[in-house]
C-alpha cells in the first residue's frame, strides 16, 4: 500500500497554476442551459446552469472556447476573461445572449450564425480547397456584418476554429474512404489546448486516421518521430489512453515503451495512474482514494460503517444527471441526520484531478472516495455498473439490499431507507 500511495501522491502532486480570471454566465431563462469543454487529455467537463442562477468559469488563458449543448448540437462560443454574460432566452432550442458590451453581443450572435452555416456536411474531399472556401465564407459574413462591430481577436479565433473544424471533417472523410492526404503542415507550432476544434481534430488524426497507414505495433515509435514537443506528448498519451479502454492487452504490452519515450511528467504521471488502475482491476479487492490521497479498501470501509444504513451515490464529475440528483441526496442526509444513516459518495471519474476538483467545490466534508479502476474495477464489474447515476442501499449488517435503488429525487427511496432504519 505504501508503493501505491507513493505513486498516487506523485500523480496528485500540486502544480503551479497560472493566475486565472473568470467568465460569469447567468441563466435568465426558465430551463437548464448546458455547456461542455474538452481538453487534450480526452476529458470533458460539463457546466449546467439552472434557471435563475449564475456560474463562474475559470479562464486560465486569454480566451475560453466551449460548446453550448443546444438542439443536440455542439454550438461553439468564445468567452473572454471578465465577461459577464446573460443567457436571455432559448428559442427553437438555441441560446440567445445579452451583455453590457454591444460588441460581445454581436460576437455571440454571429457564433450561432457561423454554426448554422457550417453544421451541414460540405464537400470536404480535399482539405486545402475546403479550408479556402470556408475562410472565404467567413470573410463574407464579416463583410456583410460591418455595421455590427466585432473585435479582431474574435475574427481570428473564429477563422481558426472553423479551419480545424473543416479539417476534422476532411480527416473523417478520408478515414472513411481510406484515402491518404498530407496534414503535417496544418498543425500549429504550439499545441492549442483551448481551441476545441483543434483538440478534437488532432485526436481524430492520431486515433482514427494515422492507424490506417501505420502498423499498430509501430504507432508509438512513429508518433515519437512524427511529432515534436507537446504534439508528440499528446499523440503518445492519446493512443495509450484509448488503448487503456479499448485494448488493455496492447496497453499493458506497450506501457514500458511509452514510459521510455514520454518526456513530459504531466502526461507520464497521468498514464502511470492508468497503469496502476489497470493492475488493480485484476484484483478482487476494491481500492478507494479520497481527496487527500488516502486509500482504503471498500471492504474495510463497510466494516467501519457497520451499524448504519448506507446509501451509496455513484457519480462522476462529467455526469450531469448525477450532479442534478446531489441536492436530493443532501436532503436525505438532513432528514436522517439524527439516525444511523450515512451517504457514501463513490466517484467513477477516470482521473483523480477531475474527482478532486469537483469534490473540493461541491462535496467538501462528505464521505467521498474515487473508485480506482472506475468502470473497470471489480466493484463495477461485479455490480454490473455500466452507467450512472446509480444508487445502492446497504443495511446495518453491511449487506447490499438493493444495488439499483431509486434516485434520491424519487420518494420511494426515502421510504426504503425508513424501513431499514
Amino acid at each position: 500500500m505504501k508503493a501505491l500511495f507513493f505513486i498516487l501522491l506523485l500523480f496528485g502532486s500540486a502544480q503551479a497554476m497560472a493566475a486565472s480570471s473568470l467568465v460569469k454566465l447567468s441563466n435568465n431563462t426558465k430551463v437548464n442551459v448546458s455547456f461542455v469543454k474538452y481538453d487534450e487529455f480526452g476529458n470533458y467537463q460539463f457546466f449546467q446552469i439552472a434557471p435563475g442562477t449564475t456560474t463562474e468559469i475559470s479562464v486560465e488563458h486569454d480566451y475560453l472556447n466551449i460548446f453550448s449543448l443546444e438542439n443536440d448540437k455542439n454550438v461553439p462560443y468564445f468567452f473572454f476573461p471578465g465577461d459577464d454574460i446573460e443567457i436571455d432566452s432559448v428559442k427553437e432550442s438555441f441560446y440567445y445572449f445579452k451583455s453590457k458590451s454591444k460588441i460581445r453581443e454581436n460576437e455571440l450572435e454571429l457564433s450561432l450564425t457561423f454554426f448554422k452555416l457550417f453544421q451541414n456536411e460540405l464537400n470536404v474531399s480535399n482539405a486545402a480547397s475546403s479550408i479556402k472556401r470556408t475562410q472565404y465564407q467567413i470573410d463574407s459574413v464579416f463583410t456583410a456584418q460591418q455595421q455590427s462591430a466585432v473585435s479582431d481577436n474574435y475574427k481570428h479565433l473564429t477563422k481558426q476554429f472553423y479551419l480545424y473544424e473543416i479539417l476534422g471533417k476532411n480527416i473523417r472523410y478520408n478515414t472513411k474512404e481510406k484515402k491518404s492526404e498530407a496534414y503535417d503542415t496544418y498543425w500549429l507550432k504550439k499545441f492549442d489546448g483551448n481551441l476545441q476544434s483543434y483538440i478534437l481534430t488532432f485526436r481524430t488524426y492520431v486515433l482514427s486516421y494515422l492507424p490506417l497507414f501505420v502498423k499498430k505495433e509501430e504507432l508509438l515509435k512513429d508518433y515519437n518521430t512524427r511529432f515534436q514537443h507537446e504534439h508528440k506528448e499528446i499523440a503518445l498519451y492519446t493512443v495509450m489512453h484509448m488503448a487503456y479502454y479499448r485494448d488493455k492487452e496492447w496497453f499493458a504490452t506497450n506501457f514500458e515503451q511509452y514510459e521510455s519515450i514520454a518526456g513530459d511528467k504531466t502526461f507520464s504521471e497521468k498514464m502511470a495512474y492508468f497503469k496502476l488502475t489497470h493492475d488493480l482491476s485484476k484484483s478482487e479487492e476494491v481500492t478507494l482514494m479520497n481527496e487527500a490521497n488516502d486509500t482504503i479498501s471498500f471492504k474495510r470501509l463497510l466494516t467501519q460503517l457497520r451499524g448504519k444504513v448506507v446509501l451509496i451515490d455513484l457519480w462522476a464529475s462529467w455526469c450531469v444527471p448525477c450532479i442534478g440528483e446531489m441536492p436530493f441526496t443532501a436532503e436525505l442526509s438532513k432528514v436522517f441526520e439524527s439516525q444511523p444513516f450515512q451517504v457514501l459518495y463513490l466517484s467513477l471519474d477516470r482521473e483523480m484531478h477531475l474527482f478532486s476538483n469537483f469534490s473540493e467545490k461541491n462535496l467538501k466534508g462528505k464521505l467521498n472516495y474515487n473508485i480506482l479502476g472506475n468502470f473497470n474495477s471489480s466493484f463495477a464489474v461485479l455490480n454490473k455498473i455500466t452507467e450512472i447515476p446509480r444508487y445502492m442501499l446497504i443495511d446495518k449488517q453491511g449487506n447490499i439490499i438493493n444495488n439499483k435503488a431509486p434516485r434520491p429525487s424519487n420518494k420511494e427511496l426515502k421510504e426504503m431507507i425508513e424501513k431499514l432504519l
